[in-house]
């Protein structure tokens, strides 16, 4: 009984939080409630005895990409004139109409596809440690390696992005000596 609560308690918030990450207006705001939604999906993780992947999501996806997502943001700095103009409040209400859509839809094809009845627990280990390494070692081998070169380049590319330009740090040592 107790399971069930807290699997609706977290499927409430997160997907609350979802609807907040495409109705807000303010880029850091939504990205505050899609780091609220990945710990929701955490829990949900947890709950399905998936222990390794709910660690993973918070530390990978709460974590480093959406400290990454906020850098970005804050690295645009938009004005508030700026931020004024991308708001539409037609656009915004159309956003959560076809979210509030979707999820109706979802309920009707639950209902109508399995009954009202959610199948199975899930196969012994199937997130632990062992199971996602093996896996990670030998099926997808090159697939991890292609990401680890991805992510090795995206860390250059802001490294390249956020260091002052070369001819601003000559200027500025010759303007000290002059």
């Amino acid at each position: 009984m107790l399971t069930t609560a807290i699997f609706y308690v977290l499927s409430f918030v997160c997907i609350l939080a979802a609807l907040m990450t495409v109705t807000l207006s303010n880029p850091v705001s939504c990205a505050l409630s899609l780091i609220l939604c990945l710990a929701c999906l955490a829990g949900l993780y947890a709950q399905l005895a998936a222990g390794y992947v709910a660690v993973l999501q918070i530390l990978i996806y709460a974590g480093a990409i959406m400290v990454l997502f906020l850098f970005v943001v804050m690295l645009l700095n938009l004005s508030d004139e700026e931020a004024a103009e991308g708001r539409y409040d037609v656009i915004r209400g159309l956003k959560g109409l076809i979210c509030f859509a979707f999820l109706v839809d979802l309920y009707v094809l639950v209902e109508v596809s399995l009954g009202g009845r959610i199948y199975g627990c899930p196969a012994p280990g199937l997130g632990s440690l062992e199971a996602i390494g093996e896996l990670l070692f030998t099926r997808y081998m090159v697939s991890f390696e292609v990401i680890s070169l991805l992510l090795t380049a995206a860390v250059v590319g802001v490294v390249l992005i956020t260091r002052k330009g070369p001819a601003s740090a000559l200027a500025a040592g010759r303007g000290g000596s002059s």
